[in-house]
Parts: C-alpha cells; structure tokens; sequence
C-alpha cells in the first residue's frame, strides 16, 4: 500500500559551479547627511530596459529603518 506522502527525492549532475566567480553589483551614494539634492541627473548609455532600485536608511543611536523601493525603467533611442 501506498502512502500519499511518499517521499520525492531528485537530483541534478552538472559540471562544478564557481558561485563566487559573479562580482556582486555595487550600489552609489547619492546623498549623505551633509548634502542636499534638488536634482540627480544620470544618463543611460544605450536603450534597453532596466531594473532600478533607491535604497533608503534613515539611523540614529536608537535605531535603524530602511525602505526598497524598484522601478523599471524603459529608455527608447
């Protein structure tokens, strides 16, 4: 007899995989306590559709808060 939790198990065989060999992207500060900014300009070198994201910390000695926030954008020639 058959239980209906039987147990699936799968495997998958490929050649070694460096995890380490993608360098990770790296953000931009863009405004810091001490500055102000009415305006960022930044220029996409060439069409195409790109995912963007603004993080946002606000800390003080009681603490922490963060926010994400993603766009995607779409830039024409």
């Amino acid at each position: 007899m058959l239980s209906s939790s039987v147990a699936n198990e799968q495997w998958v065989v490929t050649k070694p995989l460096q995890c380490n060999s993608v360098v990770p992207d790296n953000g931009v500060t863009i405004k810091g306590i001490s500055t102000q900014m009415n305006v960022y300009p930044y220029v996409f070198s060439k069409p195409g559709v790109y995912k963007i994201a603004f993080i946002g910390i606000n800390a003080n000695a009681y603490g922490q808060k963060s926010v994400v926030r993603q766009l995607t954008l779409t830039i024409n020639k």
